[in-house]
């Protein structure tokens, strides 16, 4: 059983000696990293919406289980040369337009250099 923080914080204070007792009941108030905790004594965990590890592993197999979204991302993702607005409604500019300032400050340096462009 638990033994509460306070009363444990209460063996250990200076000048105390704690009991062998005192120092088992310490460690057996706390879970191991080596122990592995039932999903029932975690607090606030819905276990009424977990599904059965079977179903899980199904699912991670399963080449078409978001088949839908991922089809959608991979629309947005060929739409590079779109303009798309962010949430504050700005536009970002097209790869190409990009590529072509590129090119642009590459000409201005060689210019610049006395490079004949």
């Amino acid at each position: 059983m638990a033994t509460p923080l306070n009363d444990i914080l209460q063996w250990f204070l200076q000048g105390k000696k704690p009991t062998q007792s005192n120092f088992d009941e310490t460690f057996r108030s706390f879970w191991h990293k080596d122990e592995i905790i039932p999903a029932n004594k975690i607090a606030g965990l819905d276990t009424s919406q977990m599904v059965a590890k079977t179903e899980f592993t199904a699912h991670l197999a399963d080449q078409q289980a978001h088949a839908a979204l991922l089809a959608i991302k991979e629309n947005i993702g060929n739409k590079q040369n779109s303009l798309t607005p962010d949430n504050t409604g700005t536009k970002f500019p097209t790869v190409d337009a990009v590529n072509g300032a590129i090119g642009n400050i590459a000409n201005a340096i060689d210019i610049i250099n006395g490079h004949a462009v």
